[in-house]
């Protein structure tokens, strides 16, 4: 896995044969895997910025056909469906996917060409078989068991490593606390709070367990952290965070070393966020930014929270799709 900007990690893979390769997001929010198509009109911006996969220079490729189609942030993702040969690190097999023609202008600005889609199969559309499920099912993994490692030193081009068959042992220390899957879809379990520590006091408590704490994601495709909205706002004004644009809050880079502590509260016990984990620094032009990890979830339907990369940047992740199950350790830096 590689990181750009202290926001995006992804993966490079290749497909077919003759290989082509991309880079993807490995998404705990998806369960679809898709790539830009060849085919995707000329006037399709974001599709014309990607790698795109062509099933005329694959000779492992297999027609399927079926209409894909998704909402997304108020646009459509459109394609159809096709099978090919994918190469996942040492790993190779049949996948069905989706070739997007239209691809939504939210991903003009990412580095990644695609996505595989490591979430539940239930949440997979059309009915397509996940990819991890197929390395279970062909017993190309060890374990039903996948992990991540994110790494946010930008002084080395290597953001991580997705483990897939179990953990890897070198990226932890001490013992996993599991949490229950409370909903197979996305990779979803139950926060016990989220506290900010201001000096000797704690500050106003947030989901706190007294009051039934609330549903959570992880989201494995997003740097940020995301909460209900008077919750995001209260928790930017406790670490000094100014709204920006893009919906970021922006935080003082020369504050950074002196923000307060932030607990997540998971399994009654404390995993604790300092000011350079939630901070992340951007450099565009010369010019250094540094902004908030905390935004705002604009639909808290389903869930409340949302914790992404600036999580796992420091709690080294497994999910169990064998117990269905999360576990959370502290991440070896």
């Amino acid at each position: 896995m590689s990181l750009i900007l202290q926001s995006e990690f992804y993966g490079v893979i290749s497909v077919g044969h003759p290989a082509q390769k991309f880079n993807v997001l490995f998404d705990t929010t998806w369960s679809n895997t898709w790539l830009p198509s060849s085919k995707c009109s000329y006037f399709n911006i974001p599709c014309q910025l990607r790698h795109k996969y062509n099933s005329k220079k694959s000779t492992t490729y297999i027609k399927n056909g079926t209409a894909f189609n998704v909402k997304l942030d108020k646009e459509n993702m459109t394609g159809f469906l096709s099978t090919d040969v994918f190469h996942v690190a040492h790993l190779n097999l049949n996948q069905t996917f989706a070739e997007i023609v239209s691809v939504p202008w939210i991903y003009t600005f990412t580095k990644a060409d695609g996505v595989i889609g490591l979430a539940y199969s239930t949440y997979a559309v059309d009915g397509v078989t996940p990819l991890f499920y197929n390395l279970i099912k062909k017993k190309l993994v060890v374990q039903p068991v996948f992990s991540f490692y994110m790494n946010r030193d930008i002084t080395t081009p290597r953001g991580g490593n997705l483990f897939l068959g179990g953990s890897d042992s070198k990226h932890y220390k001490g013992n996993f606390t599991y949490l229950p899957v409370t909903r197979k879809a996305y990779w979803q379990f139950h926060m016990d709070g989220v506290e900010v520590i201001v000096g000797a006091r704690k500050a106003a408590a947030f989901c706190p367990k007294e009051k039934g704490g609330c549903e959570t994601i992880l989201d494995t495709a997003t740097s940020t952290i995301s909460g209900p909205i008077e919750d995001i706002k209260v928790i930017n004004e406790l670490i000094d965070a100014s709204s920006s644009y893009f919906g970021r809050y922006k935080v003082p880079c020369n504050t950074v070393h002196k923000l307060p502590e932030i607990n997540f509260i998971l399994g009654e016990k404390n995993f604790t966020l300092k000011g350079r984990e939630y901070v992340q620094q951007m450099t565009f032009l010369g010019l250094t930014t540094c902004f908030s990890a905390f935004v705002i979830n604009p639909d808290v339907s389903d869930f409340m929270w949302s914790l992404g990369a600036s999580f796992v940047a420091s709690y080294y992740t497994e999910l169990d799709l064998g117990q269905n199950r999360i576990g959370f350790a502290v991440a070896n830096e």
